[in-house]
């Protein structure tokens, strides 16, 4: 961090005073600076300790996500019993599948039948144009470099925020997707980012 001398206060009196007394003035404003500098440096790394210690604590919670890639819905739905899990969070843009089980109003039929609580967070979805023609690993790479810089836009904070909060209230929580290898799924990057500010335990199902 960078400081600055008032220099206007210091200048403007100089030509009436001792070079004596000059380099007092100089030597008081660089104490000051110091001092403000060490004050800093104190209370970053204070926080930094905070920071540590509440995400120590929040390892305690897990946040698990799921993809139905390669499983039926009774596969699906004893994954997430086994688990506890009472939220679901559907994380698709549009909650369509060819798999008609996963439509979204089967798919919250079947979660409501087995006490689960379903909720669509559609605008951590990926529109279906930006996912056609991903063929290599740095496809993918680029799309999720792209995802990510838009965590700070406001209705993504928001739908994380209610995601960490619902943790802290008490429900098991899985996001849910397409894919079986959450790496090839952007829910890793919400699991990533949630993980590195809140400390949570994550695990894929």
């Amino acid at each position: 961090m960078a400081y600055i001398f008032n220099t206007w206060g210091l200048f403007s009196g100089w030509y009436d005073r001792s070079e004596e007394e000059i380099e007092e003035e100089i030597a008081r404003e660089q104490e000051t600076a110091e001092k403000k500098m060490w004050e800093d440096r104190m209370y970053q790394d204070m926080m930094a300790d905070e920071i540590k210690k509440y995400k120590e604590e929040n390892k305690k919670y897990v946040l698990y996500t799921i993809g139905y890639e390669k499983k039926n819905i009774d596969e699906y739905m004893q994954l997430l019993k086994s688990n506890n899990i009472n939220m679901l969070c559907d994380v698709r843009k549009n909650p369509w599948s060819y798999k008609t089980d996963f439509i979204k109003s089967k798919l919250k039929t079947h979660c409501e039948n087995n006490n689960i609580e379903y909720v669509h967070l559609d605008r951590l979805g990926i529109a279906s144009e930006l996912r056609k023609n991903l063929k290599t690993k740095e496809d993918y790479n680029k799309l999720f470099q792209d995802y990510q810089s838009n965590f700070i836009v406001g209705h993504f904070y928001e739908h994380i925020s209610f995601i960490n909060n619902s943790i802290h209230r008490g429900k098991t929580i899985a996001l849910t997707c397409f894919e079986k290898d959450h790496e090839f799924c952007h829910r890793h990057c919400i699991t990533n980012h949630i993980e590195d500010k809140e400390g949570f335990t994550i695990k894929n199902l």
